[in-house]
């Protein structure tokens, strides 16, 4: 299905210059004109969807990202098709930055402090709501740079998920407005 939407979206985007980055089983990469942002397309099935909406959700709330959290500038998500992120572009990584580091694995108590901070609030909300940790894919290909600061873009494989549970994850938000702005058709 992928290879479908990659088609279809390559048609398009060569009019409006966007340059495919990157794909992998669930989701492809296309770096936006402005060379800041990137936009991430999915299936319903890829596990990113409910970690990239709490990412978004977290921001609306709390006016910014967590450490080690990307920048979501927009996701719209439609069951059962897929979903759409647009967020700020990052720079690229591989095992050697780990290895300088001293970290010989990716499990949470091994990454840098606040990393482990955010892997284990995301292992809590979607413990909570999905009813297992959703830390599944954690590799050197799922974290990405900004600076000196290691982002984390996609702790989770698969997945498949509803309105109704996406929403469950605005529980482990910090405090903040009643309203999310994110689109569920």
């Amino acid at each position: 299905m992928l290879t479908v939407q990659r088609q279809l979206f390559d048609a398009h985007s060569s009019a409006c210059r966007y340059k495919w980055l990157d794909g992998g089983c669930y989701s492809n990469v296309w770096e936006h004109p402005d060379g800041h942002s990137v936009i991430k397309q999915g299936g319903s099935d890829d596990g990113t969807l409910a970690y990239l909406y709490w990412c978004y959700e977290y921001q609306q709330a709390c006016g910014k990202p967590m450490q080690g959290m990307p920048e979501v500038y927009s996701l719209a998500f439609d069951e059962g098709r897929g979903y759409v992120c647009t967020m700020k572009r990052y720079s690229d990584l591989d095992d050697s930055w780990f290895i300088a580091q001293g970290i010989r694995s990716y499990q949470r108590e091994c990454l840098l402090p606040y990393m482990a901070e955010l892997i284990s609030k995301w292992a809590e909300a979607s413990d909570d709501v999905f009813g297992y940790e959703m830390i599944n894919d954690l590799h050197s290909g799922n974290f990405m740079m900004d600076g000196d600061t290691l982002i984390m873009l996609d702790p989770s494989g698969h997945g498949g998920f509803s309105r109704s549970q996406l929403s469950g994850l605005k529980r482990h938000l910090c405090e903040g407005p009643e309203h999310f702005a994110l689109t569920l058709n």
